[in-house]
């Protein structure tokens, strides 16, 4: 049993796995203990799924990774039964697999490993519609804020980035209330068990820890080091360390705007690295600072454009882990009804986002910050989409990073066939100092083949 630097609370994967279960025991409990009267009402609503594939080539080989494809496919359901006017079970279980050693071969519904479960629910809720709120319990995603690229109040949810182009939310256990108000509605979500960002190991070609922390090794203690696996010093399943976030939202408070306020208690997914110094080696863990945060976003249209923003304030517990800074993002989206056989509409969207730091953390010690959690700063990202049709568009877009001149590139097609097969076809190219974010993996640009069947 491992203790963490951060808490000093110890780690039980046996505690995390007697925690799922409860919440799932819960779960069938309640839908039980609605009695037989209950279940004989129960109506099943028509399932609907999707198989996706996911296909690319990387045209250079990388020094991390032996392979020079991608191939990943995955098999999603969404079922969900109404128990009785008030009650509804919702499920989305999902089967996964790979050709790249990032799914293990097991079944988990709390997703606190390293790899991808083969198999696990991206969903499993029970909700409870009141007649002025929903009560929902189980394993659940959120999305809070306005952003298209980046949300800076979106905590709830970690994130999947073993494929970083394509990253995804990983559904947590959460109890969650949503009361509708006459002008302002009401949200609160507390979260009982933490679950880290799923980060690429060593062995991944979009490795998190960059040849930049090696050279910074050298500079500072006169060797390069050589790096091992890195470890995750997860937090223990316990009171102190539930998180809990809450929202106030309104559509017509103020007439034409959405508007946002919210506030989040919680620890850093993403995580600093504590170093262990054994010369020539340096071993890694990762750690996950607590926080405060407290933010706003607001959307609004005007004619064709379609105004967003969002601000955060960032706030560390403990001030000698970590920066205390204000992220804030502001954007627009610009449509064109074009109307034309060949041409239907055009999209152009652009979005800059941004960093002030209101508190520098101490310098020196054993913590290392990669900058890959907040690397989206003093940076444009925008893109341009030509729809010739309900089923084909053209998509090309980016991001540029001001600080240090690196980008991402992206030109796709998208196609939907016999209206259920889509296919997107495209190249992403990524430029910039070997130092750099993007640099640092400009041997990773590729070509993808993503498709997905619904049914």
């Amino acid at each position: 049993m491992a203790v963490n630097p951060i808490t000093g609370g110890a780690v039980s994967k046996s505690a995390a796995a007697g925690c799922a279960a409860l919440v799932c025991l819960f779960v069938v409990s309640s839908i039980l203990g609605a009695g037989s009267a209950v279940l004989a009402e129960v109506r099943w609503n028509t399932v609907v799924g999707k198989v996706t594939v996911r296909a690319a080539q990387y045209p250079e080989e990388s020094d991390l990774e032996d392979r020079d494809y991608l191939l990943e496919a995955e098999l999603e359901l969404e079922i969900s039964a109404q128990l009785s006017d008030r009650w509804q079970l919702t499920m989305i279980p999902l089967l996964r697999g790979d050709a790249g050693n990032k799914t293990a071969s097991e079944f988990r519904l709390l997703e606190d490993e390293a790899l991808r479960p083969a198999a696990t629910f991206r969903e499993l809720h029970l909700t409870y519609y009141g007649d002025s709120f929903e009560l929902a319990v189980g394993k659940q995603t959120f999305s809070w804020g306005t952003g298209d690229a980046v949300r800076p109040t979106d905590n709830l949810n970690p994130v999947d980035l073993l494929d970083l182009p394509t990253a995804e939310k990983i559904g947590v256990p959460a109890l969650s209330i949503f009361w509708f108000g006459d002008k302002v509605d009401f949200e609160i979500v507390a979260l009982p068990f933490f679950v880290s960002d799923r980060l690429p190991g060593t062995r991944n070609r979009w490795a998190i820890v960059p040849d930049s922390i090696a050279e910074d090794f050298r500079r500072g203690f006169g060797f390069t080091p050589r790096l091992g696996d890195v470890e995750r010093s997860l937090l223990a399943h316990d009171l102190d360390n539930v998180q809990a976030g809450v929202r106030l939202s309104s559509s017509s408070l103020v007439t034409g705007w959405d508007l946002e306020l919210s506030a989040f208690r919680g620890f850093d997914p993403f995580g600093l690295l504590l170093s262990e110094i054994r010369p020539p080696f340096v071993d890694l863990t990762f750690v996950y600072p607590e926080f405060w945060e407290v933010g706003g976003a607001f959307s609004t249209t005007q004619g064709r454009f379609e105004w967003h923003g969002e601000v955060a304030l960032h706030q560390t517990v403990r001030e000698e882990l970590d920066d205390d800074y204000l992220q804030f993002i502001f954007g627009f989206n610009y449509t064109i009804s074009v109307g034309r056989p060949s041409l239907d509409r055009v999209l152009f969207g652009l979005e800059y986002l941004g960093e002030e730091v209101t508190r520098d953390h101490p310098t020196g010690g054993d913590l290392v910050q990669t900058g890959f959690d907040r690397v989206l700063t003093d940076t444009a990202v925008g893109r341009v989409v030509l729809s010739f049709s309900e089923r084909t568009r053209l998509e090309v877009g980016g991001t540029f990073n001001f600080a240090d001149g690196g980008y991402l590139a992206r030109v796709a097609v998208r196609h939907t066939a016999f209206d259920a097969l889509e296919v997107q076809a495209g190249f992403d190219l990524l430029e910039g100092d070997m130092t750099s974010f993007y640099g640092n993996w400009d041997n990773n640009d590729r070509f993808f083949v993503f498709s997905t069947y619904s049914f």
